[in-house]
């Protein structure tokens, strides 16, 4: 393990005992916590597995819309291992990266297809993250209810989603303005690093072309799929938390002000501190349910259980993909 490694788990570790040990009791004790859960039936344990089952399957959705002619387990294994090295190691998201291009590899997919794909994924998976404020602010509006929290939040919430969904439709559009974009900022850049001088130097003129040249077919081509599938997946992952305050919580649980905290909440997998947001997204989730009018000690609960449903099975299912994908690609090579 290499330096940048060994700090990042540090900090990992740092954080999550933080959370666990200092935030998190001030919401609800753990006592109180494991005796909200002991109150869930056999039958309610397999609901919530059942959405688990559906939010598992969901995940290979987005590669599969990304890869023109990729079936759906060729895209399971890819997708599960890619979730394995990118969400349960400090700094795997590189090593993530370059496991889906050989995978992608071995199953046939190549070249500009395989780029074009993993590329698309990310991207889309990211504009779909960004646009979930904006999407629960519009629920809350039509519904007629309202939180507790900031109004301001919610508005650059809102203004973060249309300025990157925006930029990405701007780079979509042609490669004249895609090289205006990419001057301009490679120039506003450059000024920042003349002050700012721990500033690394980036290829920001190359790095936008070669990212327009490697998505663009896709997106053109593909992109009612892209978005149906990765706004298919969040709302997966929101399915399970809710359906898990549903079977916790005896009064009525607003889907409006859940998808709010939800979607905020989702914007803390950008910290990059833990490895998909471990801990750090659980602790803003609990206080915006909190603020939403769910009991401290169920929504403590609820997004422990949500975290365990979706986050821990995949891992475990990543590990025997991975391992499937060896033994494959050995059985292939012998």
């Amino acid at each position: 393990m290499n330096r940048k490694n060994t700090i990042s788990l540090v900090i990992t570790l740092l954080v999550l005992i933080i959370i666990g040990f200092v935030i998190f009791p001030q919401f609800a004790s753990y006592d109180s916590i494991v005796d909200t859960i002991r109150t869930l039936t056999g039958a309610d344990v397999a609901i919530i597995l059942g959405f688990t089952f559906f939010n598992i399957i969901i995940y290979a959705w987005p590669f599969m819309a990304a890869t023109l002619g990729v079936r759906f387990w060729p895209a399971f294994v890819i997708r599960q291992t890619s979730f394995l090295l990118s969400n349960g190691f400090p700094g795997g998201g590189a090593v993530g990266i370059g496991v889906q291009y050989a995978m992608a590899a071995s199953y046939g997919i190549k070249g500009a297809v395989a780029t074009s794909g993993i590329v698309a994924t990310s991207i889309w998976n990211i504009l779909a993250t960004i646009s979930l404020p904006g999407l629960s602010l519009v629920l809350v509006w039509l519904t007629g209810q309202r939180t507790g929290s900031n109004p301001i939040i919610g508005l650059l919430g809102v203004l973060a989603a249309v300025l990157s969904i925006g930029g990405f439709i701007l780079l979509m559009k042609n490669d004249t303005l895609t090289m205006k974009i990419a001057t301009w900022l490679e120039r506003t850049y450059s000024t920042l690093r003349k002050k700012f001088r721990f500033l690394p130097e980036v290829l920001i003129t190359s790095s936008l072309v070669n990212f327009r040249k490697a998505t663009y077919t896709t997106t053109t081509a593909r992109w009612p799929l892209l978005i149906v599938s990765n706004i298919a997946q969040q709302i997966a992952q929101f399915s399970v938390l809710y359906i898990i305050l549903v079977l916790l919580e005896t009064n009525f649980v607003s889907i409006a002000l859940t998808f709010t905290a939800f979607a905020f909440a989702r914007i803390g997998s950008f910290i990059p501190l833990t490895p998909g947001g471990l801990g750090t997204v659980d602790a803003i989730l609990i206080s915006l349910l909190v603020q939403a009018g769910i009991p401290s000690e169920i929504a403590a609960a609820a997004t422990l259980l949500w975290r365990a449903t979706t986050y821990f099975p995949q891992l475990f299912i990543g590990v025997i993909t991975f391992l499937y994908w060896r033994l494959r690609t050995i059985k292939q090579q012998s």
